[in-house]
């Protein structure tokens, strides 16, 4: 729609609304030859002129003309000239104001400010006597008599008042943007249903005697909604009582029934529907300055110094600005008093603190008197006192607007307190310099979970390093433990076969090793169940009192009824172990060392505060010390692998390492407590097991089995390979060897009648030991499926590789271990 086709059509809306508001109007008139109730037509084109350029005017001033002619001529039975010189009237009413006010205040006619108000009210008085005199004029031209001349104090008074019913709301409602506290929203909708039910029930028939009753409502929309608000609930308010006046026989009858005439009924309600309006909008504009007052304080400050001095020549004025900086100032120190941050003001020729709020006396530790007596170089760390320096200098001379940094505050009672601090130069009355808001906020908290995330993430990285060496390693020692093993066995030479078993030995503790070196990467095979914990520490007992010595008192106290735990029982009473040795390394000269269990339940707050620690209910094992403690500069590596304080050869550095790797396989947590001269404690929480502990079982070993089946042995390193197919071998099985999954599948059409596939997990080549399972089973249904890995159960499951324990041996293993499994795999088979 092109702008002429608007304008058109924003002229005939009004023309059309004008028309109606005239024959709501007209169908008021008393037995007077003019209307004498409330003549509300001539605030619609007010509004609209109001709210428009000059020079739209003549078209909306002829379209509001002829949407009064028009009722008139229908509606008005005295004639065209009379009809006429209304008309005439009319426009010279609103035309006058529109025009004066336009003059004075511009383009724009703003509610908000009372001055123009003020005007508008004024102005209605000389225009409503031009609107008289107009009509006296035409009464007296065509020798009819005049209501104004019969009541004028009447018809002045509903003339004048009219003028304000439908004006002062459309104005509000067509105000700036700015003026809206928020979005009409359902509560809005609803409330406005509510002046609607509240308008029938006192306008219409029920004609219910509470006419205030509808102010609170009215002055919700204003308080919520500001100036839109208002004008939408007084729009409502006064066209439902104008439309229900005039069609119904309700609140008009109740008022004559109380002894109102039909003029004295007409100004009643003329009073009330202005009064709609008048009590809203003050609220509306009380709101609009509450909101602008609340800005920026140093900026609310200068905006006041700047208001008193505009307001000078005044002394009403100056009393308002004055009243006006004593409330921003209330304000500040209402906000400064009770902000959520620490917030200091400081001079910056001086940097001396001239004032601080509770929360920075809290944060910093000192108290405001204290702090007072010092400048902000007194309370600094010396190490970062010249970059603050010169960050302060640069913004008090103009560099910048503000600064941040992070720092350390020296509290009054010696603790070191992290804060992140943010500097901003601000302007204040009475200062050539101005001053420094300085904001902190305590991060002791943030700066604890970054450390712990910084550990947690820098095991992570040892830990892939340490585990991928660990599982190389294994495929070695596979070799050198079944070596050694079956050239033990074959020797005949004492001192040949004693050398070889040294070697075996020596093979055994680098398994040991690497299995640490596992534990620690979270890749170690665990064999997790169910067991008591208070059962287990009993059992442990006696070997903890043997390797703890007579001088340390040692005790356990177990909490009944505990619970169970699922984890790796073997390995639980390894952490145990670790954990007391540890503990009596570090009481050298004597002490006391506590076992305690426990259950708890670890919370969302727990976790808030201890990275990586998972939700759920737990068994807790403490183990705790009297001994040296541990120093704060090592306490973030004592679980990195082969990190040690003891002097060489009295440790490797693996016993915490292992400790906490199995408690992260196993999905618990380890926490640490430590005050150095006092002691240690070591709390594990390992998750409950929701099945019954499982009996334990002590059978004594079987002798070594072989067979004559036919095994296909897949591996990808040449050397493991070879071995393993020798000990089969030995075994008495038919081997055939596969350096990959192709190969293996070549084999598998070729001959089919092979008993077992035993084949590696992780095989380079495009096809995995689970994929190559799969494809074999298609070719043979019947066939017999062994994996070996170096990695553990969590780490294959994590790789998409899952595998069930029962067909898996984990490396490196003996040559009983190789034999059991390719056994039990064949025989379970058949």
């Amino acid at each position: 729609m092109t702008r002429a086709l608007r304008q058109i059509a924003m002229a005939l809306l009004l023309g059309l609304a004008t028309f109606a508001a005239v024959t709501a109007s007209i169908a008021n008139i008393g037995s007077h030859s003019f209307p004498v109730g409330f003549w509300v037509a001539n605030g619609i084109p007010l509004a609209a002129l109001l709210r428009t350029a000059r020079a739209r005017w003549p078209l909306l001033i002829a379209a509001a003309v002829a949407g009064d002619f028009l009722a008139g001529l229908l509606f008005r039975p005295h004639g065209l000239g009379l009809n006429l010189f209304s008309c005439i009237s009319n426009v010279g009413q609103y035309l006058l104001i529109a025009a004066v006010l336009r003059a004075r205040f511009g383009s724009y006619f703003d509610l908000l400010h009372a001055r123009q108000v003020r005007w508008l009210l004024i102005l209605s008085i000389p225009a409503t006597v031009v609107k008289g005199a107009i009509q006296v004029l035409g009464g007296v031209l065509i020798a009819r008599p005049s209501a104004v001349l019969e009541i004028p104090v009447v018809w002045f008074l509903s003339c004048m008042l009219g003028l304000f019913v439908l004006s002062l709301p459309l104005l509000a409602i067509a105000s700036a943007p700015a003026t809206r506290q928020a979005r009409f929203d359902v509560l809005g909708v609803i409330v406005l249903v509510g002046v609607v039910g509240l308008g029938f029930a006192i306008y219409g028939p029920p004609a219910f005697p509470a006419l205030y009753l509808l102010m609170p409502p009215l002055m919700l929309l204003a308080w919520r909604y500001g100036l839109l608000g208002a004008g939408i609930g007084a729009l409502v308010n006064n066209v439902l009582g104008c439309v229900l006046v005039v069609s119904t026989s309700g609140i008009a009858t109740r008022l004559m029934a109380a002894g109102y005439d039909a003029s004295g009924v007409g100004i009643y309600l003329g009073l009330f529907y202005n009064a709609a309006i008048l009590i809203s909008l003050p609220v509306a504009v009380a709101r609009a300055q509450q909101k602008s007052t609340e800005a920026a304080l140093a900026a609310a400050l200068t905006a006041a110094e700047r208001r008193a001095a505009q307001l000078a020549d005044s002394e009403a004025a100056i009393r308002r600005s004055q009243a006006t900086l004593q409330q921003s100032e209330q304000r500040f120190r209402t906000i400064f008093e009770r902000a959520p941050l620490g917030i200091a003001l400081v001079d910056p020729e001086t940097n001396r603190i001239l004032d601080i709020n509770p929360k920075f006396e809290a944060i910093a530790g000192w108290t405001r008197e204290a702090v007072l007596d010092q400048s902000w170089p007194d309370i600094t760390d010396p190490t970062l006192l010249r970059e603050e320096a010169e960050k302060a200098a640069r913004i008090a001379n103009g560099g910048g607007p503000s600064f941040q940094i992070e720092k350390c505050y020296t509290r009054a009672d010696g603790e070191a307190v992290w804060i992140n601090l943010a500097v901003t130069h601000i302007t204040m009355p009475g200062s050539d310099t101005g001053r420094f808001l300085v904001m902190i906020e305590d991060i002791n908290e943030r700066k604890a979970l970054q450390q712990q995330i910084h550990a947690v993430q820098r095991l992570e990285a040892v830990g892939q390093l340490t585990g991928g060496i660990a599982h190389d390693f294994n495929n070695l020692l596979t070799v050198m433990i079944g070596s050694s093993e079956a050239l033990a066995d074959e020797l005949e030479d004492p001192e040949q076969r004693e050398l070889a078993r040294l070697i075996l030995d020596t093979a055994e503790r680098a398994g040991e090793l690497t299995r640490g070196l596992l534990a620690f990467a979270r890749r170690q095979p665990l064999s997790p169940g169910a067991f008591d914990v208070n059962r287990l520490l009993e059992n442990c007992e006696p070997l903890i009192r043997r390797t703890l010595g007579a001088n340390l008192a040692f005790s356990i106290d177990a909490a009944p009824g505990a619970g169970t735990i699922f984890a790796d029982r073997a390995q639980t009473e390894a952490a145990v172990l670790n954990l007391c040795l540890n503990a009596r390394d570090a009481m050298p000269d004597g002490g006391r060392l506590t076992v305690t269990t426990g259950r708890t339940v670890l919370d969302d707050e727990f976790v808030r505060t201890h990275s990586g620690a998972p939700t759920g209910d737990f068994v807790i094992i403490c183990v705790k010390d009297t001994g040296t403690g541990i120093p704060p500069e090592v306490l973030d590596r004592i679980f990195e692998p082969f990190f040690t304080t003891k002097e060489a050869g009295r440790g490797t550095g693996l016993g915490l390492s292992m400790v906490y790797g199995f408690v992260q396989q196993s999905h618990g947590y380890i926490d640490v407590e430590t005050r150095e001269g006092e002691g240690t404690t070591f709390s594990l929480y390992l998750p409950v097991a929701h099945t019954r502990a499982s009996a334990e079982d002590a059978a004594a070993p079987d002798a070594i089995r072989g067979g004559t089946e036919t095994v296909l042995v897949v591996e990808d390193d040449g050397i493991v390979r070879r071995h393993v197919c020798n000990q089969l071998r030995g075994l008495g099985y038919d081997v055939i060897e596969a350096e990959d999954g192709a190969d293996a599948l070549a084999v598998l059409e070729r001959q089919p009648a092979i008993s077992l596939l035993f084949t590696d997990v992780m095989m380079p080549g495009g096809i995995s030991g689970i994929e190559l399972a799969d494809s074999a089973r298609i070719l043979l249904p019947q066939l017999s499926v062994l994996f070996s890995s170096g990695y553990s159960d969590e780490v294959l499951s994590e790789s998409g590789h899952a595998i069930d324990r029962t067909t898996l041996l984990p490396k490196p293993y003996s040559r009983r271990d190789l034999a059991e499994k390719i056994r039990e795999a064949i025989d379970k088979a058949v």
